[in-house]
């Protein structure tokens, strides 16, 4: 895999005994309740972090691209330019007529210019025009009023001693804003070579795992964007409000379960009438028709829920708002604080355990009583393990209430 590139009729082999494991039981097939494309999105954008294999394929074949960069002495790199970039560079490198893994290479090439920052050092290595040496801005983006040539080198817009920018040059040929990021670059003071970093590891080593993930986000974020060009800003706070609900201080299968709510893809009984799956669509707690709102919202039986959390904790749902599921929900865990993230993940949990026992012929609890169990859970939490903002662990057991014998 690290050497060759896949074809993606084998991709697309591998992904299907992953998409029936998510979804069989037995050997019998069960709902798929989201497609493929969100499991396999980065958590951080919404999805489950399912990898997709032809991205993780190509993140690395990137790899041995970028070793072939770094490491020009290596016997593999030497091969490899006498065959196929002799008189030229590796970018500058084509494959007709190659072998697989040259064609293999190439493949990985691609992703690999695209997260690739060079570093400036002389300035003698780097095209102005076509590589990318500025941060965010890449090739064909560059606007100048100058006409450089093609293969002109950063260091035109140096000082002749090679140690400084040439800030008179660098104003007059680009905007104020591209200005600023060019002077905020550091020249090295003994004249080194230039070289490529990878700008999305802390050390500027390439990663497989990074170059995934930049891929996997390019792809989404290039189909969820309405002209299709990439994220804006609010999308990026979209991005901190999903890891703020992974992060949230209780176990996996309450933070799957609002991970759920907010894509609106628990069987409730409107989701289940969608698909036309014979069974009871009502509400279990009021007998109302059941949609994800309803169902831990705007129940009679379950605002007696929130309400007893609210006196014991200040949570406050805040449904004045109130527009699309996954947007009120995001909106909701950007602005709470550690303790009430976890309360309310805790909370939706038990309000949907309680409706499937329901369902499945248990006795309807007291909400009072549900709310019990919640708390409970939330004390056993702290009790446990200790991660709310501003609270120290023995604040925090001292603010738990515990029995004590009647007098």
């Amino acid at each position: 895999m690290s050497c060759f590139q896949i074809p993606m009729g084998v991709c697309n082999k591998l992904k299907k005994p992953i998409c029936n494991w998510w979804g069989m039981e037995n050997g019998k097939k069960k709902v798929h309740w989201r497609s493929w494309d969100w499991l396999s999105t980065p958590k951080y954008l919404g999805g489950m972090g399912f990898r997709d294999m032809a991205i993780f394929n190509q993140a690395m074949l990137g790899k041995q691209g970028w070793r072939l960069l770094t490491e020009p002495q290596s016997l593999c790199a030497r091969v490899m330019k006498g065959r196929y970039f002799l008189d030229g560079d590796f970018w500058s490198a084509r494959c007709p007529r190659s072998s697989y893994t040259w064609h293999s290479i190439m493949h990985g090439k691609k992703l690999l210019q695209q997260g690739i920052l060079w570093r400036v050092g002389n300035g003698k290595a780097i095209k102005i025009l076509r590589d990318t040496w500025i941060l965010e801005v890449t090739p064909g983006t560059l606007n100048t009023s100058h006409a450089f040539p093609d293969n002109q080198t950063v260091n035109a817009l140096m000082e002749e001693n090679g140690k400084h920018w040439n800030t008179i040059s660098v104003r007059e040929f680009f905007s104020e804003e591209i200005s600023k990021k060019i002077l905020s670059i550091p020249i090295s003071s003994e004249g080194c070579n230039d070289f490529p970093s990878w700008p999305y590891t802390k050390n500027g080593i390439y990663s497989v795992r990074s170059a995934y993930n930049l891929a996997r986000s390019q792809l989404f974020w290039k189909t969820q964007s309405s002209d299709g060009k990439g994220a804006s800003s609010k999308q990026r706070i979209m991005e901190i409000a999903w890891k703020k609900l992974w992060a949230i201080n209780c176990p996996n299968k309450m933070k799957v379960v609002l991970w759920r709510i907010a894509h609106n893809c628990l069987p409730t009984g409107t989701q289940l009438q969608v698909r036309s799956i014979p069974t009871r669509y009502g509400c279990y707690f009021c007998n109302r028709m059941e949609n994800v709102e309803h169902c831990f919202l705007q129940c009679e039986y379950v605002k007696e829920i929130w309400k007893d959390l609210k006196q014991e904790y200040g949570i406050c749902l805040n449904l004045k708002n109130f527009s699309h599921i996954r947007q009120w929900v995001l909106d909701w865990i950007s602005e709470a604080s550690e303790i009430h993230s976890m309360i309310f993940a805790v909370a939706l949990w038990h309000i949907w355990d309680n409706r499937n026992s329901c369902r499945n012929g248990e006795a309807l609890p007291h909400p009072l009583r549900v709310s019990g169990q919640i708390k409970a859970y939330i004390d056993f939490i702290l009790l446990n393990n200790v991660r709310s903002e501003g609270v120290s662990r023995r604040e925090a057991l001292k603010s738990v209430k515990k029995w004590t014998p009647p007098p």
